[in-house]
C-alpha cells in the first residue's frame, strides 16, 4: 500500500503503465493527487537551475546536474530552498487527467482509496490569519492568485464564480474570521478535494474497487484552531496506528482514549484493505477490541460503502459517530471548479 500523489501519475500515463504492471497492488491517495495544480511543474529546467545555484553545480546550457548533486551532502540536500517539489510534466501530453480518462485495465484494476481532511489548506495561511482572519479585500487577493496559477483561461469569470460560491450572501457584513473559512473551504477544494473527486470519477465509474474518507476526528492535543476542523495531514498518524504508541517519533503527542479508538478504527479499515483490497475484509470493524462496551458499541454493523459516481458515498471519520456512510454535500461538489 502506498500513499504518494504521483502513483496517480505512474498509473496512468503513457509509458509507465507497462513498467508498473504488477508492482502496485493497492493505492492510498491522503490529501493530494497528479491532478492538484501544486503537483506538476511546468518548467523543470528553472527547477533544475535554482536547485544547481544553491549546490554549487554548473547549469550552464542543458548539463545534467545529478553526477554534482550525488557529491552533495545529505544535510545540505535538505537544506535546499524550493517553493514547491512536483513532478515534471511531459510537454507532448502536459494533462494527466486525459490519461487517467483514457487509462487502460491497468488504472482500474488496482482497488483506490481517496481522502481529505476539512481544511486542506491551513499551510497556505500564517498564524495572524488563522488566528483573527481577514477582510475582503486580502480575500480577493488570496483567490485571484490561486486561478492565476491554476487556470489559464477566463480568469476573470472563475474568480467571480468562486468569490460568489464561497460567499455568505445571507449575512449583510462578513466577520473576518467568517471570510477566512470560507477562503480555506475555497483553497481547499480547489486545489486537493476537486481534483480527488474527479480521479474518484475516473476510477470509479468502470466499477473498480474505489473509497472515499473525510477525515474529520480533530485530535486533543493538535494545537490547531478547533473551529479549522481537522486540518492536512492530520489522519496519517491515524491510518499507521501511532496513537497507540504515543505518536511514536514523527507525531509525539498526549493521545486521548478517544483518539486511541479511532486509531484502532481506522488500523482495522487500512489493514483490510492492504490485505483484501476491501477495507471491510477480513476483520469485522466491530471485533477490534477498543477498551470499553460504549466503544465497541459505536462501530457495531460499521461498513465503508464503496464509491460509486451516482450516490458519491463516502466514510467520515469522526469520534461521535465514526462515520456512518453518507454522499458529498454540495459544497464538495468538484463542479464548483473547472477541472484543472
Amino acid at each position: 500500500m502506498i500513499s504518494l500523489p504521483c502513483i496517480a501519475w505512474l498509473k496512468a500515463a503513457k509509458g509507465t503503465v507497462c513498467l508498473c504492471a504488477g508492482l502496485f497492488h493497492r493505492v492510498v491517495l491522503s490529501s493530494g493527487s497528479a491532478l492538484s495544480p501544486w503537483a506538476s511543474v511546468h518548467d523543470p529546467n528553472d527547477l533544475r537551475t535554482k536547485i544547481g545555484e544553491q549546490m554549487g553545480c554548473s547549469t550552464e546550457g542543458d548539463d545534467d546536474i545529478a553526477d554534482c548533486l550525488r557529491g552533495v551532502p545529505l544535510k545540505t540536500l535538505l537544506d535546499v530552498q524550493l517553493p514547491e517539489i512536483s513532478l515534471p510534466v511531459d510537454q507532448n501530453n502536459p494533462d494527466p487527467g486525459l490519461d487517467m480518462e483514457r487509462a487502460s485495465d491497468a488504472f482500474i484494476k488496482v482497488p483506490l482509496i481517496l481522502g481529505v481532511s476539512t481544511t486542506e489548506s491551513n499551510l497556505d495561511f500564517n498564524a495572524n490569519d488563522i488566528q483573527y482572519g481577514f477582510e475582503e479585500d486580502h480575500r480577493n487577493r488570496i483567490l485571484r492568485t490561486f486561478i492565476r496559477n491554476a487556470y489559464v483561461y477566463h480568469l476573470n469569470e472563475i474568480f467571480s464564480a468562486v468569490r460568489n460560491e464561497y460567499t455568505d450572501w445571507d449575512k449583510p457584513v462578513l466577520h473576518p474570521i467568517i471570510i477566512r473559512d470560507s477562503t480555506m473551504e475555497a483553497l481547499s477544494d480547489g486545489h486537493t478535494v476537486a481534483p480527488l473527486m474527479r480521479i474518484a470519477f475516473y476510477h470509479a465509474r468502470r466499477g473498480a474497487k474505489t473509497y472515499f474518507y473525510h477525515f474529520n476526528h480533530q485530535s486533543k492535543d493538535n494545537g490547531y484552531v478547533q473551529r479549522l476542523g481537522s486540518v492536512r495531514g492530520e489522519d496519517i498518524p491515524y491510518i499507521f496506528g501511532l496513537p497507540l504508541v504515543a505518536g511514536g517519533a514523527f507525531f509525539p503527542r498526549n493521545y486521548s482514549r478517544q483518539d486511541q479508538g479511532v486509531a484502532e478504527a481506522v488500523l482495522t479499515f487500512f489493514t483490510n484493505f492492504a490485505k483484501t483490497g476491501n477495507p471491510n475484509e477480513p476483520h469485522k470493524i466491530e471485533s477490534v477490541d477498543y477498551g470499553t462496551p460504549k466503544e465497541k458499541t459505536r462501530f457495531r454493523g460499521l461498513t465503508w460503502e464503496q464509491y460509486e459516481t451516482g450516490s458519491q458515498q463516502y466514510l467520515t471519520i469522526v469520534v461521535r459517530s465514526l462515520a456512518r456512510p453518507s454522499a458529498f454535500p454540495e459544497c464538495r461538489d468538484s463542479l464548483k471548479f473547472p477541472s484543472l
